[in-house]
């Protein structure tokens, strides 16, 4: 977030905070002991979704850059023309 979103630390906090509850959802009692992650392990249930942390990340990049596909990785160019970005 710090670079390719261009935010300070306060804001990658503050967005990070706000993120977290749609990406990792409270567990119940069971779901968050060690029995209830042998059991999820077994069953073949993952803890996380990992379409929920796609979706709120795109969602940030939407709101940053404009473009929810736009590509993170950008390398210092080597003419003063800006940076060059890979997708």
């Amino acid at each position: 977030m710090l670079g390719p979103l261009k935010m300070d630390v306060e804001a990658c906090i503050r967005q990070y905070l706000e993120m977290a509850p749609k990406i990792f959802p409270k567990e119940n009692f069971l779901a968050g002991s060690k029995v209830g992650h042998v059991v999820q392990g077994a069953m073949g249930k993952a803890r996380f979704d990992g379409n929920d942390l796609e979706r709120v990340v795109q969602e940030l990049v939407k709101e940053r850059l404009g473009n929810p596909n736009a590509p993170l990785y950008c390398e210092e160019p080597k003419e003063p023309q800006g940076l060059e970005c890979r997708t």
